[in-house]
């Protein structure tokens, strides 16, 4: 009898345990991602080594080699959430940005349309650029606008590409479920983005997107960009 019960208090502990662990790296790391706490990322920079960087920064947006720079931009950058916002609200120089310009993954749909609204409501200019030079910092190149990133870029009064190594992917809006041990994505929402739209080039992407599901991601050729009305400098 000692032995079963033994037994029993055993395998209640392991369950706790695997629980309390579960919780600690699913949950806790999940809800710190929605939370958006981070204004900050760190980034490799042309040359080696890294930085760290607000999610929000004054930059230039240049082609390679920091040549036909467009200057003084607001260049967004990592993932789209809380900590992007506050890292924008913390720049004194906001009123002074012409231009938005992106280095994203993407983001949370809430966080997104927030950006589109602002722009939208306020005739800012969108941008990609192949590199982004930031004073004191260095320069990021490998640029890449994906999920509600391209989205955004539509927003812009004008919408520049500066030079043509620019990534940009689009798919279907989702949660990801990120357990230790594996991540489950699923389809969901992301209606709330067609009403920004009236450019029919632009509801045609949209809905483009969301034939694709979340877990892929649908690169554009660069053939496309003219279809889909992306940039408007050709």
């Amino acid at each position: 009898m000692n032995i079963k019960k033994t037994f029993l208090f055993g395998m209640l502990f392991l369950l706790i345990s695997a629980f309390i662990l579960l919780i600690a790296c699913t949950a806790i790391p999940n809800l710190y991602k929605k939370i958006g706490l981070s204004d900050t990322h760190q980034y490799n920079v042309e040359g080696g080594g890294t930085i760290e960087l607000s999610k929000a920064v004054i930059a230039d947006a240049c082609e390679k080699g920091r040549t036909n720079c467009l200057k003084n931009v607001l260049l967004i950058q990592g993932l789209i959430d809380g900590g992007t916002i506050s890292s924008i609200q913390k720049l004194a120089s906001l009123n002074d940005v012409e231009t938005i310009c992106f280095r994203s993954r993407g983001g949370y749909n809430d966080k997104a349309q927030m950006l589109m609204s602002y722009i939208k409501d306020n005739d800012i200019n969108t941008c990609l650029a192949e590199e982004y030079y930031i004073e004191g910092k260095g320069s990021i190149s490998g640029t890449y606008c994906k999920s509600a990133c391209p989205l955004i870029l539509l927003m812009g009064k004008e919408r520049f590409h500066i030079g043509n190594e620019i990534t940009i992917g689009i798919h279907h809006s989702g949660k990801v479920l990120d357990f230790c041990f594996t991540c489950i994505f699923y389809d969901s929402g992301g209606e709330g983005f067609m009403s920004f739209f009236s450019d029919e080039s632009h509801i045609k992407l949209f809905e483009r997107s969301r034939k694709t599901p979340l877990k892929n991601m649908d690169f554009l050729q660069r053939d496309e960009w003219k279809e889909y009305n992306i940039f408007t400098n050709g």
